[in-house]
């Protein structure tokens, strides 16, 4: 019941870290939208508003199929070919998907390159750092388990040890 509890408390947490992850980055990412367009807050409107949102999503979607999907049932495995492969067409499909509906809600895009290469670096930033998070956080879990097997054998040896004593040092060897 207890460690229930505490499981039920630990995944609320992660649920809740996910959402504070993407709410900070959506603001960071309205940040450099209008630094880098030279937008103001005041003109914006709801196509730009609702664009910004789908490329969050799409971030979001291109960044879970990362960390739940890639980097566990290949790169976990040691498939690096296989796992390079499918993280470029990951890259490549919210590249393409990202611009498709910018087109449909800006218009036609003057700096096709240009947008291109933001578009690449932005995910590629989203997808180094949510990895290197998912690393850090197994390799904490890796020691954590450590930890608690060293912590299993240094109970077990002690017990064996009190066993041993006791069977060398019985209560009827007492001497009157």
């Amino acid at each position: 019941m207890k460690f229930q509890a505490l499981r039920h408390k630990n995944h609320i947490g992660r649920i809740f870290a996910h959402i504070v992850f993407w709410l900070f980055s959506l603001v960071l990412f309205s940040v450099l939208i209008f630094y880098t367009r030279n937008f103001r807050i005041s003109a914006m409107d709801f196509k730009t508003a609702v664009n910004i949102l789908i490329t969050i999503f799409l971030l979001a979607v291109s960044v879970y199929i990362n960390i739940l999907w890639l980097l566990p049932f290949f790169f976990s495995r040691r498939r690096f070919l296989l796992f390079t492969c499918l993280e470029i067409i990951n890259i490549a499909l919210f590249i393409c998907l990202n611009y498709c509906i910018s087109m449909a809600f800006e218009g036609k895009l003057s700096h096709y390159t240009s947008e291109m290469i933001a578009e690449f670096i932005l995910v590629l930033i989203f997808l180094v750092i949510t990895t290197l998070i998912k690393f850090t956080r197994d390799s904490i879990a890796l020691q954590d388990a450590e930890l608690r097997i060293k912590e299993i054998e240094r109970q077990n040896i002690e017990s064996e040890l009190q066993a041993l004593k006791a069977q060398f040092n019985p209560h009827f060897f007492s001497i009157h």
